[in-house]
């Protein structure tokens, strides 16, 4: 007959709930060192070697590891039912669909957003000649938003690449900077505290001015 003991009970319940938390994705900065490991797996730079997208793996790397954190990965229905069941090597598995999705869907993202740009540069002739306030001449604070979000990103990127911010800083700026998240949103889709956030918020602001002086401003007309 199985005796009861209430201490193993308790202790039993404690180490359920310590295996839970091992396996939640609590950690920002460890599930995202995964997925970017996942993506530097799956797209190595060089990779692509023709057509617009050639050299442009880091980018798709980065976009693809947004993508995930920011949402792809929370709604894969493979990755939800491994998480409850703290089944490691499903959670792995998910992680890996998560990744190829999300790629493909960058791929053809950035890829859109390259040929759009390259087809609106014409050849400047005196019938379609004529002067104008060019945005360059513009103040950063007057830029529109979606420019300055832009300039952001890019320098967040060289930032992760030169190993000065992390892909977890990436994934928080642009959740809060592109994306407009307020705080609390940003924390409740990361699974973490709103303190956590706003330490990345504070880690990013101290290296971004130095890179956003580096940047050099493209404007898509």
């Amino acid at each position: 007959m199985r005796t009861y003991n209430k201490h193993n009970n308790n202790s039993n319940k404690q180490k359920g709930s310590t295996k839970g938390k091992s396996n939640r994705p609590d950690d920002l900065e460890q599930i995202t060192a995964e997925l970017d490991l996942i993506c530097r797996r799956r797209l190595s730079d060089g990779a692509i070697r023709k057509g617009v997208l050639a050299g442009m793996e880091p980018a798709i790397r980065q976009q693809t590891l947004i993508k995930a954190i920011g949402g792809f990965l929370e709604k894969n229905p493979d990755y939800i039912k491994a998480r409850k069941s703290y089944n490691e090597a499903a959670i792995r598995a998910a992680m890996e669909k998560c990744v190829a999705i999300a790629m493909k869907y960058c791929k053809a993202q950035i890829k859109a957003e390259l040929t759009h740009h390259e087809s609106y540069h014409t050849e400047l002739t005196e019938s379609n000649g004529g002067s104008c306030m060019h945005p360059s001449l513009l103040k950063p604070t007057d830029w529109p938003a979606d420019v300055k979000a832009r300039i952001v990103m890019i320098s967040v990127s060289r930032a992760v690449q030169e190993g000065r911010l992390s892909p977890a800083n990436a994934v928080i700026v642009d959740l809060a900077c592109v994306q407009g998240l307020r705080t609390c949103e940003v924390a409740r889709l990361l699974r973490i505290k709103p303190p956590a956030v706003n330490r990345h918020v504070r880690r990013v602001k101290k290296v971004l001015p130095e890179l956003m002086e580096r940047v050099e401003v493209s404007w898509n007309f």
